[in-house]
């Protein structure tokens, strides 16, 4: 290594940022340089909102996006009498509710977000706005929604009329 090159930590030796403005890397391949430990960096320049992917090799056997936030819920045991009136206070998982958890605790500014290789993981939004926030709301992305336990008769085709008028 030369005196003035550094050496940074990473587990890939490349990494490419694929998005639908380079048709995910068949335009231009998106070759990232690596800024600092465990940190990719490149420049883009774009007018709009840019769904995108990180790949750490050319082809796509490996790739980092984002996962919706999951609700999860600790249940006591059915034996436990208190299971019939238990309900515990939601955690979430996931890349969005990362986000959000960090961002809500002034750990993370709205510019910093997490990607994950989960095989679940879908496309990110890159913003012309220069934050992480999606452009819309969209399913558990949005954590401001309510559970509702399900009640006898709410059977597939009543899934069908759910929000019918």
């Amino acid at each position: 290594v030369h005196r003035q090159e550094h050496c940074h930590v990473t587990f890939h030796g490349e990494m490419f940022l694929r998005t639908d403005m380079n048709r995910w890397g068949e335009l231009d391949a998106g070759r990232m340089e690596r800024m600092d430990h465990f940190t990719w960096g490149v420049k883009m320049s774009f007018d709009r909102f840019v769904g995108a992917k990180f790949a750490p090799g050319p082809g796509w056997e490996k790739s980092y996006g984002k996962q919706k936030a999951r609700e999860f819920r600790y249940q006591l045991p059915t034996f436990d009498p208190r299971s019939q009136n238990f309900l515990s206070e939601a955690s979430y998982d996931g890349t969005e509710a990362i986000r959000k958890y960090m961002m809500d605790r002034s750990l993370w500014t709205e510019e910093e977000s997490i990607a994950t290789g989960a095989d679940s993981a879908s496309a990110f939004w890159l913003s012309h706005l220069c934050n992480q926030a999606p452009p819309y709301k969209a399913g558990l992305s949005d954590l401001d929604w309510q559970c509702h336990p399900f009640s006898e008769g709410q059977d597939t085709d009543w899934c069908k009329t759910v929000g019918e008028d």
